[in-house]
């Protein structure tokens, strides 16, 4: 079973998870890890044993961070060589959330790196976008 935690700094995973719940429902599975500014790095390593110890070996874990370089990530990191299926993903954004959440992953690799691909695609800078529609009406 495909199990996904959002880890971020500050409050900004449950945001993630509340605009989640907007969108598709709160009945989701989608688990959050807070990272307070009094966490220290072994507050945060507790934080994330509990929420993945829960999780049956078989289950496909897909941790999302906020800062590839940040502290969530780099603590992240350790818990790889003890969950064969963890899979770490970082730099999250809502349509990165959507596509993890919508795939069955059936192959996680796989099933990651297209979520990835796709979710790059929601970022956009909205003024070149109208630039280029608007030069495509006056071509019409």
């Amino acid at each position: 079973m495909k199990k996904v935690i959002i880890l971020t700094h500050g409050r900004l995973s449950e945001g993630f998870q509340s605009a989640f719940e907007i969108i598709c429902g709160k009945e989701n599975g989608l688990e959050t890890i807070v990272m307070e500014a009094k966490d220290s790095p072994t507050t945060l390593s507790k934080k994330i044993q509990e929420k993945i110890s829960k999780f049956s070996e078989d289950d496909t874990i897909i941790l999302l961070t906020d800062i590839p370089a940040g502290s969530t990530t780099k603590t992240a990191v350790s818990f790889l060589k003890d969950y064969k299926n963890l899979y770490i993903v970082s730099g999250i954004n809502l349509g990165l959330l959507l596509e993890i959440m919508m795939d069955p992953m059936e192959q996680a690799e796989e099933s990651i790196r297209r979520s990835i691909a796709l979710s790059k695609d929601t970022i956009q800078f909205i003024n070149d976008e109208l630039k280029i529609l608007a030069l495509d009406c006056k071509e019409e």
